[in-house]
């Protein structure tokens, strides 16, 4: 059994081109042959203390500022409800006077 040099796919006898790739087929490469492994000794790994995972706290979300008109616009607004309310007291207070 022959393999493709370019894509490594399992190529049918007598083949001229890859029928996976479509590549040229000049010169197959023969089936690799299966290695043998040497055995690996069985070493008993201690096992490493692996660090706590540290956690950090999630950003606080940002607050949202109001633009500078906006904060002026109510600021004045306070002002003026405040004088109208004063204007309305000094008034009531003005006709209670009277009477008496």
């Amino acid at each position: 059994m022959a393999f493709c040099i370019h894509c490594g796919a399992k190529l049918p006898e007598n083949t001229k081109f890859c029928p996976y790739c479509g590549k040229p087929i000049s010169a197959t490469a023969p089936a690799p042959e299966p290695q043998a492994l040497a055995p690996t000794p069985l070493v008993q790994a201690t096992p490493q203390p692996q660090p706590a995972p540290q956690y950090q706290p999630a950003p606080a979300p940002a607050k949202k500022k109001l633009p500078f008109l906006v904060r002026l616009f109510l600021v004045l607004l306070i002002i003026i409800i405040g004088l109208f309310l004063i204007s309305v007291v000094w008034y009531l207070l003005e006709e209670v006077f009277q009477v008496l």
